[in-house]
């Protein structure tokens, strides 16, 4: 089968299977709306932030958001723990024990401790009245992306859940945004994702989709060339914005 490669900006690149838009039998009238639910429902930034600040401890101090901001977001674990064991000098680390225990961290804050942002339940709700189909990803396992969803009140919401992404935290390729689609039954350039990132608005630009970009504080010095709409609330005209981008004149 045919290959493609997606560039995460900063990290190895990533082969994976092309899924296009021939892999649903037929175009769907259905609209989709896509997020992910760790960084862009939760703020994952600044949880991840937080949960780096625990565990370097005493050397913590280096840890400037500037430095998070350049090499800590949308990052592949496997790329990003190698650089923060050299750059924070930490001798005696074990890399695979460094990730998990990020990885654990990050998932237990994101559940007991974070709120979802602010306009994004009456976001979905809106998509829905419309008629859009709703997908989420989550670098979380299943059971804990389950209960997060449950936290923030997505749980009964009829929101299709994409899991886990191994050894990854709020970094997902195209091939994920194209790969939600398909489970939506509905192709790429039917959906409307919304990001928080740039590596995430390239990712979802590079899939077909229409994208809105909600910048966190950590990334909102970015480039988001390309983006179809950059907000900084979800308020009730940037959702009914949003939810036009899909229409034809």
């Amino acid at each position: 089968m045919q290959e493609n490669t997606d560039v995460v900006e900063n990290d190895e690149v990533v082969a994976d299977e092309v899924i296009t838009e021939d892999v649903v039998e037929e175009k769907s009238p259905k609209e989709g709306l896509i997020f992910d639910l760790d960084t862009l429902a939760c703020n994952g930034h600044d949880v991840l932030f937080d949960v780096l600040t625990k565990i370097l401890g005493k050397k913590a101090s280096k840890l400037t958001k500037f430095y998070f901001a350049k090499k800590c977001i949308a990052r592949n674990l496997s790329a990003l723990v190698p650089e923060l064991i050299e750059d924070f000098k930490l001798k005696k680390v074990v890399e695979e024990e460094f990730i998990e225990n990020v990885k654990g961290a990050f998932a237990e804050s994101l559940i007991n401790e974070s709120k979802v942002t602010d306009g994004l339940l009456d976001l979905v709700k809106a998509a829905q009245e419309k008629g859009f189909v709703v997908g989420v990803f989550s670098s979380l396992d299943e059971e804990s992306a389950q209960l997060l969803l449950e936290k923030i009140g997505l749980a009964n919401s009829n929101v299709t859940l994409s899991p886990y992404a191994p050894r990854t935290i709020n970094s997902f390729i195209g091939e994920h945004w194209r790969r939600l689609a398909v489970e939506l039954s509905v192709a790429p350039g039917e959906c409307v994702a919304i990001t928080s990132d740039n590596n995430s608005c390239k990712a979802a630009l590079s899939s077909g989709m229409r994208v809105v970009v909600l910048p966190t504080d950590v990334s909102s010095f970015q480039d988001f060339g390309g983006a179809n709409m950059i907000v900084d609330e979800l308020s009730p005209s940037v959702i009914e914005a949003s939810l036009k981008l899909l229409e034809r004149d």
